[in-house]
């Protein structure tokens, strides 16, 4: 595969030129990851707007419906369901973990067996999250594990 990266002039928009044969599933991916990598989620603390990149989001949760994203240092509310967060960041490094929680896998510092099935996953920032039997398989197929 050869890759080619040209400056863009000041004022001119940045574009990505794909030249392939076929869409395969890691170019798909790929596509889908650079979309949403450029979008910006807001959300809010202290009646206070916020735009993050989803890149900078280790997991949310629902507490009450209501649905939080943890960042390493911040906790902000988010106006999303979970399950649209999991459709809009599906195809990216993020997973279901449980009924409550969507986990960035690029922020995991490390995951343990737990009992039944289920995996404990801590992530960079000390928080732990139980990943739950329902959902393990899925977890252990992105990081190339038989389930």
């Amino acid at each position: 595969m050869k890759i080619t990266i040209l400056d863009c002039p000041p004022g001119e928009e940045e574009e990505i030129i794909l030249k392939c044969r076929s869409g395969d599933e890691n170019i798909i991916k790929l596509i889908r990851a650079l979309k949403v990598d450029s979008e910006m989620l807001t959300v809010f603390s202290d009646e206070k707007f916020f735009q993050v990149s989803p890149r900078d989001i280790l997991y949310f949760e629902s507490v009450d419906d209501k649905v939080f994203a943890y960042l390493k240092n911040d906790v902000y509310e988010i106006k999303s369901k979970l399950y649209e967060l999991e459709e809009k960041l599906s195809g990216t490094d993020f997973f279901r973990a449980s009924k409550a929680a969507l986990v960035n896998m690029s922020h995991i510092d490390h995951i343990m067996p737990e009992f039944n099935s289920r995996l404990l996953v801590t992530m960079q920032n000390g928080d732990r999250l139980l990943v739950t039997r329902q959902y393990a398989p899925e977890l252990k197929r992105m990081l190339g594990l038989k389930s």
